[in-house]
């Protein structure tokens, strides 16, 4: 007997610990976990389905992002290409510069082609020519300082040179040297020397070639005409000497 009431104990107290772990309470949702997320049955998260949901989410959100960031871009590229003329005008050019000069230049054409894929408007291609065509007209000598380099008389000076390489230069070697030496002072020194280095060659070659006669008074004033003695831009001293000293014999000699 008592055996069977030790026995019957056991299971009364086996069955109680098993009521009781059947009667524990399970978890409550938390508020910031949406229903889908939860386990009733378990009292838990289901990690997998919102893992899945925040991946999924995500990569809607950057697909909206970037379908967003490309609309955005297509609608400002079509504004801007609506500002961007077909072809571009110069601006209006400053004295000196003439329109030949600014389109044979390739880097307007370079400019132009910049502005073209930028989409920049008028104004901005306009801008960039104003502005090359100031630091190259900035980058020359002074013409001021230059002229007061060459002193009083400056003026002279490059009328004398100017006159001598129109008359014998070319027009395009003319041109190169205008603007390669006769823009400096020391350019102008370097053509008055030549225009010096050639009348002593002519004064020279004359000699030897001016036959052994007296002269006559046609001969003096036919001279007299060449602009080696009266232009005094290319004047000759030994030229005029010669001609005077002729002019002297033939005054002496009562022939005048």
């Amino acid at each position: 007997m008592v055996e069977e009431q030790q026995m019957t104990e056991q299971v009364e107290q086996t069955e109680d610990v098993s009521r009781e772990t059947s009667e524990v309470p399970i978890a409550e949702r938390p508020e910031h976990i949406p229903e889908k997320f939860w386990d009733i049955d378990t009292g838990e998260v289901k990690l997998d389905d919102l893992v899945k949901s925040y991946t999924n989410l995500e990569k809607f959100s950057t697909g909206k992002q970037e379908e967003m960031r490309d609309s955005i871009l297509a609608e400002l590229e079509s504004e801007a290409q609506e500002g961007v003329p077909e072809t571009y005008e110069l601006p209006k050019l400053v004295e000196g510069v003439t329109e030949e000069m600014v389109k044979e230049n390739p880097m307007t054409t370079w400019w132009e082609q910049k502005c073209k894929d930028l989409a920049l408007p008028q104004e901005m291609f306009e801008e960039g020519v104003n502005t090359w065509i100031d630091t190259v007209m900035n980058s020359g000598p002074n013409l001021e300082e230059e002229m007061g380099r060459l002193g009083e008389n400056a003026k002279a000076r490059i009328d004398a040179v100017t006159s001598f390489a129109e008359s014998n230069f070319p027009p395009e070697e003319f041109e190169v040297l205008a603007n390669m030496i006769g823009s400096s002072a020391t350019g102008i020194a370097a053509l008055e020397r030549i225009m010096d280095m050639q009348k002593s060659n002519i004064g020279r070659s004359a000699q030897v070639a001016q036959p052994e006669r007296e002269l006559t008074v046609a001969d003096v004033k036919g001279m007299m005409n060449d602009p080696r003695y009266f232009d005094q831009r290319v004047r000759d001293k030994d030229y005029v000497a010669k001609v005077d000293a002729a002019w002297s014999r033939l005054n002496n000699a009562g022939k005048v």
